[in-house]
């Protein structure tokens, strides 16, 4: 399960725990993307050390590192 905030056109953000996208759809908007995709602005969850924002006008997803502390080796020197 991931945990997803869906923003909103028109409403306050909310955060919902699903095991996908469509899971997400089918619980939160009773499996109607059309409806989904009218309400929603953004969909924003994470990936491991990743931030993903889906923009559903667009249906790109921008991915961003989201730590700080980031060595693209995969080690850490002491």
């Amino acid at each position: 399960m991931k945990e997803y905030t869906i923003i909103y056109k028109n409403k306050p953000s909310e955060v919902v725990a699903a095991a996908g996208r469509l899971d997400l759809i089918k619980i939160q908007f009773d499996g109607d993307e059309n409806r989904f995709k009218q309400d929603v602005k953004k969909l924003v969850w994470d990936e491991l050390s990743m931030q993903c924002v889906l923009d559903i006008a667009s249906d790109q997803i921008n991915a961003q590192l989201s730590t700080a502390d980031i060595n693209p080796y995969g080690w850490r020197n002491a």
